[in-house]
Order: structure tokens, then sequence, then C-alpha cells
């Protein structure tokens, strides 16, 4: 029966090709460009604050990166300088345009692993986008990775600054309060001196223990001359 009706099945393969190819064909290209990059999101302040601060978790510092990336005013310089707002004339097409870039544009964090298999703390971020057309996907990728690493230097030259003023005022400002503590205590053993535990002369407590065992001893005597 199949092969009595092979013309029949030819023809409908022949159609259902004809047919697959021509909606692949009418389909728009879509080219992805993606770059990686290391990025440590940890504060500036880590290595002084190590041991006495909650390190940032791993979605906490992804939340960070794509913050920075794909930000408003990132995606706008972007958007100009690779042409891509040339035709947004007005607010709401650039606010679509700044929207689908938000969109397109995907940050996926990965973490390395140690020579022994075992994840290292260390984090790798790739930057994914696609557009039918090749050199603007490539140039929207280079274009906001480049803008991300000269903000992040920047960025890191005033952080490290502002940094240091923020410890140097610490610093000054913890020891003012031990220099007003030490003087609140000084002024402290002053008032209640021969009072305190540990005084050469015994503290008070001690001195009431050891009347109280003399005027026993005292009173047992007198009981036995009696």
């Amino acid at each position: 029966a199949i092969w009595r009706r092979r013309w029949l099945a030819l023809a409908v393969a022949w159609a259902v090709c004809a047919l697959a190819w021509t909606i692949i064909l009418t389909l728009p290209d879509r080219y992805e460009a993606s770059a990686k990059v290391y990025v440590d999101a940890r504060t500036s302040l880590r290595p002084v604050l190590e041991g006495i601060a909650i390190e940032a978790d791993y979605d906490s510092q992804l939340s960070l990166v794509r913050e920075a990336l794909l930000s408003r005013p990132q995606l706008e310089a972007v958007a100009r300088k690779t042409n891509l707002d040339a035709n947004a004339k007005t607010r709401g097409q650039i606010d679509d345009l700044i929207g689908t870039l938000q969109k397109n544009i995907q940050v996926v964090a990965t973490v390395t692993q140690r020579q022994d298999g075992s994840p290292s703390r260390d984090t790798i971020y790739s930057i994914v986008y696609q557009h039918p057309n090749r050199d603007k996907s490539l140039e929207v990728v280079r274009t906001l990775l480049d803008n991300f690493v000269e903000g992040t230097l920047s960025g890191n030259r005033s952080g490290a600054d502002e940094a240091e003023t923020f410890l140097t005022r610490q610093i000054a400002d913890l020891e003012k309060r031990l220099s007003e503590s030490e003087a609140r205590l000084a002024e402290f053993k002053k008032r209640n001196v021969g009072m305190l535990p540990g005084d050469e002369r015994g503290d008070y407590f001690s001195r009431l223990e050891n009347e109280m065992t003399q005027l026993q001893q005292v009173e047992t005597n007198l009981a036995v001359a009696a």
C-alpha cells in the first residue's frame, strides 16, 4: 500500500520541506555576542574589615554587577555610542529602547573551581546580547564592557580615597572615645578609692569580712573567759 502511494508521500514530503524552508528563510537572523570578565564585587574595605564583617553573598554580588551594567544611564550611553537610538525620537521610544536592551542583555555568574575541583570564591560574569545585525551585537557588548571597566577603574580610585578617609575618621573617633572612657574610669577610681577589687589596701568587702571574722573571734574569746 505504501509503495503504491509512494508518489503521493514524496509530494507531501516535498510540500512540507518547501513550507519549512520558506518559514526558516523568513525568520530574522539573530547574532549573539558574549564577553566574560572577572569582577571583584566585594567592597574596597574588605581587607581592613577582614574577620569583623560579614561577607556578601553571591546573589548580592550578582545584583550589584547587574545594576552597574544594566542601569539606565549605562544603557543610554551604550545606545548613543552604538547609534541604536537613531530612530528613537520621543521619550517613549527611548524608554522602549532601554527596556528592550535590559531584556535582551543577559548577565550570568559562573563560580570558578580550584585545581582539586572544589568551588573557589572567584566569579566570572558573562555578558550576552543578541541582535539581528552581527556588527551591532558585537558593538553593544564591546561598548558595554568598555564603559563598565572604565567606570569600575575610576570608581576604585575614588572608592579607595573614600575608604581611607572613612577609616581615618573612624580611628580618630575611636581614639577620642577611648580617651573619654579612660578619663571616666580614672575619675571613678578616684571617687571610690579603697572600695574597688584589687586595691592594694584591700577592697571594701574584703575588709568587712576581716572585721566580721575578728568580731566573731572576740565574741568567742569573751564567751570562753566568762
